[in-house]
């Protein structure tokens, strides 16, 4: 998944590309001083920010030039995702779904069925997708996000970060070092605790077999196996 080396780079920012060529960070003008706390790149060109009360600023020049579009909330918004240049989704605090069929020209409200913070969102088609939350919020879709059905791990952890390989596959990541995972599309989960019990932040596979964690403290995790273990990395942080 193109998100796995930023997601090591920036530990607590998910996006969805890297320019693996870039050897050097460059500041870019946001055009706000709100909190930012999620970007996605769905190409080297598309991306959107979200962040405190609603905020959502996009780029179509690779970051060059940010414009404000209008969420429709004022919740803090804290996880976007794009699965095309005009189809996206993003979720905050007090339940909150939004989605875009637009490039986030108008952005639509869609209802959660919670009223928790909601702290990451993926999608694996324009379909299929996954929502993460606390409290052990898990929410998962088929149609697009028309109706979304809770599906808890029964672990009761407190999510921060979620990827998902397709309807069956998921893990999430988020306090005292947990890890969950299900094969069956949210069914069963399985409880893996990484070493320490520090708090995770976000979590991204490259494919069924290879993944990595981030948490407190500049910890890396690395798993080759599903996640069923995890092995330390060192980050340099």
């Amino acid at each position: 998944m193109k998100r796995i080396l930023l997601i090591v780079l920036l530990l607590t920012v998910t996006a969805g590309y890297y320019k693996t060529y870039s050897q050097d960070w460059e500041n870019q003008t946001s055009g706000t001083t709100s909190e930012l706390r999620s970007i996605y790149f769905y190409d080297l060109n598309n991306g959107w920010a979200v962040g405190y009360q609603g905020i959502i600023i996009h780029t179509n020049d690779g970051g060059f030039n940010w414009i404000a579009q209008t969420s429709g909330t004022t919740s803090d918004l804290n996880s976007v995702y794009f699965v095309s240049q005009t189809q996206g989704w993003a979720v905050g605090k007090n339940g909150t779904i939004i989605t875009t069929t637009d490039g986030g020209t108008t952005w639509l409200s869609q209802t959660s069925g919670s009223t928790y913070e909601l702290t990451a969102v993926h999608f694996v088609d324009a379909t299929t997708g996954w929502i993460g939350g606390a409290m052990d919020v898990i929410l998962f879709t088929s149609d697009a996000g028309v109706s979304w059905n809770a599906v808890p791990s029964g672990f009761s952890p407190s999510l921060n970060g979620l990827d998902a390989l397709d309807a069956n596959t998921a893990w999430a990541a988020g306090n005292s070092g947990v890890v969950i995972t299900t094969t069956d599309g949210g069914s069963n989960w399985n409880y893996i605790a990484t070493s320490g019990g520090i708090t995770l932040f976000d979590i991204g596979f490259a494919d069924a077999s290879n993944g990595w964690v981030v948490g407190m403290g500049g910890k890396i995790f690395h798993s080759t196996d599903g996640g069923s273990t995890w092995s330390l990395q060192m980050s340099g942080t």
